[in-house]
């Protein structure tokens, strides 16, 4: 004989409860993902700059001659018009552009390469550019056809305007300090145009994320 089963709702309890622990979960998770959110715009901003400066490296390279990467807060493309490169850097920009110079040996005439626009996924990093101590407001990097950086003819770095070159750039967050969980990283750039990421809190000699460069870090 066939048995019918009353079959039982759900009760308007039972929705509370899972209601509640739906929001406990979400009110937990939102700072986590705050956190995440921020940490990967600082990243996605640091391996933008790198893949910049490996591509201006890679243009002198393969053209014999001279190539520049601009640290501005311009339009990368429309920034080429302008031939005065202190014109076009600053410190703090969070924009890049690559521009070649043509023919190898000019001076003053350029071609635009490539560029980025800082707000491309980015929009909440920061960039400080530098010497080595994160001074001087050195915004631009010169790369000769060696892949080095540029020298005078007295061996000194130096840009082909007679500026110095970055040594170092700290990438951060304008939302989020190192103290509520931003993970700020830190790009060395060496005399023979070696880029370098690393992670400024890793002391351990033994850890390639470690910077290489003297202190003072990225904070």
């Amino acid at each position: 004989m066939l048995t019918l089963r009353h079959q039982r709702g759900v009760s308007i309890i039972e929705i509370a409860i899972g209601l509640a622990i739906v929001g406990i979960g979400i009110a937990w998770a939102i700072p986590s993902y705050s956190v995440w959110m921020q940490n990967l715009q600082i990243r996605t901003m640091t391996e933008s700059i790198v893949a910049g400066l490996q591509l201006a490296r890679s243009e002198a390279i393969s053209r014999n001659g001279r190539a520049e990467f601009i640290l501005t807060n311009q339009d990368p493309s429309a920034a080429i018009a302008q031939t005065a490169l202190d014109s076009l850097t600053d410190e703090t920009g969070t924009s890049w552009m690559v521009r070649a110079f043509l023919p190898p040996g000019s001076a003053t005439t350029y071609g635009y390469v490539t560029g980025r626009t800082g707000a491309e996924g980015s929009a909440n990093a920061t960039v400080l550019s530098g010497d080595a101590g994160f001074a001087g407001g050195l915004a631009a990097i010169t790369f000769d056809g060696f892949g080095r950086l540029s020298r005078d003819g007295n061996g000194v770095l130096m840009n082909a305007d007679g500026s110095a070159p970055i040594a170092k750039l700290c990438v951060k967050s304008n939302k989020l300090d190192s103290a509520h969980g931003a993970r700020n990283l830190e790009i060395n750039i060496g005399a023979s145009g070696l880029v370098k990421m690393c992670d400024p809190v890793v002391t351990d000699a033994t850890d390639p994320r470690r910077c290489l460069t003297p202190a003072p870090r990225c904070s």
